[in-house]
Formats: structure tokens, sequence, C-alpha cells
């Protein structure tokens, strides 16, 4: 028998069923990552929480579901998870554009095509450039992870990439007074790596 939806069972609300058993396998999750300290351990988690997402994407609202990615994708993010962080948060966020290329998208109005085609409701917008923004770092200290000095091309021409995207990101957002805060965390991380601005000019 399929599982009912949340909707299934009245007020949406911490009490529904469905939103309780996913914040409690959420918070289990959670607690077994703050201590993984193996490999196997990432991978039970990695595995479990696909399973979690799996699971509930039709049990939800669309908003609540999307919520959910970003709040786990930013608690991985900060668990130096990266590559579990993109993949099964931000990367899942970002399907429901289909398949893109951030070399492609240079300007605004092409960045506003591909991910705020609709009419730039605040808070739907705000999920999309955060998982933007957060995926772009993820991807970034994957990067690094590989080549921590980047010494290889390949490498600084991915970076290159991703800076002028976020960059970008950071164009889109500033008109948005609701979401200066995304402006904030753009700020934080160029200033986090003047080696990298310095070795490789990758900033103008």
């Amino acid at each position: 028998m399929e599982p009912m939806p949340a909707k299934f069972y009245g007020k949406f609300d911490e009490k529904n069923p469905v939103v309780a058993s996913l914040e409690q396998k959420l918070n289990h999750f959670m607690r077994n990552m703050e201590s993984a300290t193996s490999h196997t351990t990432y991978t039970r988690g990695a595995n479990d929480l696909s399973c979690i997402w799996n699971t509930y994407e039709k049990l939800l609202p669309d908003r609540y579901y999307h919520t959910k990615l970003l709040k786990i994708g930013d608690f991985l993010q900060h668990l130096k998870f990266y590559k579990l962080a993109s993949w099964q948060c931000y990367g899942r966020y970002l399907q429901q554009f289909g398949s893109f290329r951030i070399d492609d998208i240079t300007d605004v109005n092409t960045f506003k095509t591909t991910f705020l085609p609709d009419q730039f409701e605040i808070e739907s917008a705000g999920l999309t450039l955060h998982s933007l923004q957060m995926n772009s770092i993820c991807n970034y200290n994957i990067v690094k992870e590989a080549d921590p000095r980047l010494l290889k091309l390949e490498s600084q021409s991915k970076c290159t990439s991703i800076l002028k995207f976020l960059r970008l990101i950071m164009q889109v957002t500033l008109p948005k007074e609701p979401l200066c805060w995304l402006i904030f965390n753009g700020i934080v991380f160029f200033k986090s790596m003047p080696y990298l601005s310095h070795k490789t000019h990758l900033l103008p």
C-alpha cells in the first residue's frame, strides 16, 4: 500500500504524521552525520538520505520539501560534506530546471530565463538563489579538496567559472532588498579566499 500524502491527514503542521515522521528521520540522520568518522558511516548516511528524499518527495508540498532539501544541504555543507550536500540536496532542488552549464549562463537575462522564468516571487526566488549559491560554493570546495593549491589548469578553469557564476547570482539578487542576506553570504565567501584571487587572478 502506497503511503498517504501529508494533505490526507488534514492540517499541515508539526503534528501531521508525515511531517513528524520526516522530522524524526532527518534528526536521526543529522545525529549520525555529526558523529560520522568513517567512510562506512558516511556511505550509510548518504544512502539513508537518498531513501528519505525518495520516500517523502511526493508526500509533501513542494515548498516544504524544497525548504528541507536546503536546510539539510546547509547542515552538510557546514560539516564539509560538500559532495553529499551538492548531490543529495542542492542538486536535487535544481533538478527542476533541467540540465544546464554555468558557463552558458553569463548575463542577468539568461540567468532569469533559466532559473526565474515566472514572476520574481521573493520566497521562491530566495530558495532558488540560495540553492544555486550554495551548490556553487560546494563545487568550489570539491575542486579545492582534489587540488588544494589549484595547480592544475583544469582546476583553475572550474574555479573561474564558479566565481563568475557566484558574482552573477549577486548581480541578480542585489535589487531585491529582502534577499540581501545572499549578498552577505557571497561577500563572506569571496573574502575567505584571498589566496585564490591573487594567485590565479580569477577576480577582476
